[in-house]
């Protein structure tokens, strides 16, 4: 569980430095729309840089590896409770 903690800590850190990372990935999962194939390619683009130091992030870009994009945010998200609205 500590290297998972290790990771998230890159990535947050990561989305920390972009403006659009995380409010991207958490789109669909807060309710304000589909991704568009634009917002899927900066989000790839994104994973990208973070396969440097995040090796397993890779499948992310794969083909098909966005259908796994939200179970991503998933494990990313922040909150401790799920929005139901």
């Amino acid at each position: 569980m500590g290297l998972l903690t290790n990771y998230k800590n890159l990535i947050y850190e990561h989305s920390d430095k972009t403006n659009d990372f995380m409010y991207l990935l958490m789109k669909e999962r807060n309710k304000k729309g589909k991704w568009t194939t634009d917002d899927v390619g900066k989000i790839k683009n994104q994973i990208k840089l973070l396969s440097n130091s995040v090796p397993f992030l890779v499948i992310f870009i794969l083909p098909l590896g966005v259908l796994m994009l939200p179970l991503l945010a998933g494990i990313l998200d922040r909150r401790k409770e799920i929005r139901v609205n």
